[in-house]
């Protein structure tokens, strides 16, 4: 079942439970350390969801996140522990329930989330209530964990297959545009956005053009209704000087900015990366949802990141592949024969199988090695690191003997293996190169 169903029926459990006239669920963000408002049930129910806006530390749900115990107020307003920004706390004053009971939620000793009850100020939730929805609550927190370890694990299962797709993608595209089309349609299914946009430096112009859209319902956009970035474009300006995707949801960043990616698209949260080439912005996509303000999680950003890396490489071996063609055409044209056609390189499907394992699991680096059974050696035929610290080591590796070191033996096992620490035997992953 869907995190979210399980967290509506949670609220409204938590409800009877306690006879309140409301109930919220809040998770903890374990990157930001803030809370955000997962359900809520009941008249007024608002109220609660408020909450979760104020600013950490201020609101009684993180006093329960901080103290790791129950924490219950009979009124938000008038209890001096609480600080309430002054919009927040006018908000709350036009609402009737103001007496508030929240329990930590914790799976295996750590805080997840919380669960509220609330009713009109003046109650006091009495100790077996209290007792009532802890109890409660600790179920609650072991369903919510698995359902989200559920949602998670099909969420892995469709980047592997978007990674593929996309590799796919990029792969067969012939033209710039084909391949940010398939790019963005893959993207935008994996990621459950609503519509994407691409932009590619035409130099000859001096600005970025549209080059391509997708869109989950309608398949492709048309690219025209895009606008145009110069060079001088403050966006792009921003874009270079973070050196960074842009990711943010509506009423997080300045109104400035706010206004200039709802130029690029229509959105309540979005995702703007950037493309480079040898240190050059040569494009950028943006992915938009319109409905959902949607929290990226620091997966998604990596593999959103991956992708613009491969659409990189695919660009240049477009540029590659137009000037052999070029070269080719004059050379007939010239009387002389044309090259002989070379035999297709398989490095860029293991250097993708590489880059799509670092991705998936958040790694430094990854290294694809292929058996060889005439002189049973394995060599390293792709890889990708996200860590230049670490570019040395992929100009290192070389062929490693089947049941040699951590590779060999694994090869040999045909069995998983994971180390916590170095290989035994990290030198037979870096010794000097051999010919084939």
């Amino acid at each position: 079942m869907e995190p979210e169903m399980v967290g509506q029926g949670i609220v409204q459990r938590a409800r009877t439970l306690c006879d309140a006239a409301v109930s919220a669920l809040y998770a903890l963000d374990p990157e930001s350390g803030g809370l955000a408002l997962e359900a809520r049930a009941g008249e007024g129910a608002e109220v609660l969801g408020r909450l979760a806006a104020a600013p950490a530390g201020a609101s009684v749900a993180d006093l329960a996140t901080e103290s790791g115990r129950p924490v219950a107020t009979p009124d938000l307003l008038a209890d001096p522990r609480i600080r309430l920004p002054p919009v927040v706390r006018a908000q709350v004053a036009q609402s009737d329930p103001r007496a508030v009971l929240c329990v930590p939620l914790r799976v295996d000793a750590r805080t997840v989330g919380v669960l509220a009850v609330g009713d009109v100020a003046g109650r006091v939730f009495r100790g077996d209530q209290v007792r009532l929805l802890e109890a409660f609550s600790d179920q609650a927190a072991v369903a919510l964990e698995q359902s989200r370890l559920h949602r998670e694990a099909r969420q892995r299962l469709r980047q592997i297959e978007m990674v593929l797709a996309v590799t796919q993608a990029v792969g067969a595209g012939p033209h710039p545009t084909e391949i940010f089309r398939r790019t963005l349609r893959e993207l935008v299914r994996s990621l459950g956005a609503d519509t994407a946009g691409a932009w590619l430096l035409d130099p000859a112009l001096g600005r970025f053009v549209p080059c391509a859209g997708s869109h989950v319902v309608m398949e492709v956009t048309e690219a025209r209704s895009r606008p145009d970035l110069t060079l001088d474009d403050p966006l792009i300006e921003e874009i270079k000087s973070r050196g960074a995707p842009i990711c943010t949801r509506v009423g997080e960043a300045d109104p400035e900015l706010d206004r200039r990616l709802a130029r690029l698209l229509a959105h309540k949260a979005i995702v703007v990366q950037p493309v480079w080439s040898n240190g050059e912005l040569i494009a950028l996509f943006a992915i938009a949802w319109l409905s959902d303000t949607h929290r990226f999680s620091a997966d998604e950003l990596r593999l959103v990141e991956a992708m613009a890396d491969r659409i990189a490489g695919s660009l240049g071996s477009v540029d590659l592949r137009r000037g052999d063609e070029e070269r080719a055409r004059q050379r007939v044209a010239e009387g002389a024969p044309p090259p002989a056609a070379s035999a297709p390189d398989g490095q860029g499907v293991f250097d993708t199988i590489a880059m799509a394992a670092a991705t998936l699991l958040a790694g430094k680096l990854a290294v694809v090695w292929v058996a060889d059974p005439r002189d049973r050696m394995l060599w390293p035929e792709g890889s990708y690191t996200t860590d230049p610290a670490l570019e040395h080591l992929r100009t290192g590796l070389a062929a490693i003997p089947y049941g040699e070191g951590a590779v060999g033996e694994t090869f040999e096992s045909r069995a998983p293996r994971y180390s916590a620490g170095r290989c035994s035997r990290a030198r037979a992953c870096t010794r000097a190169s051999r010919s084939r």
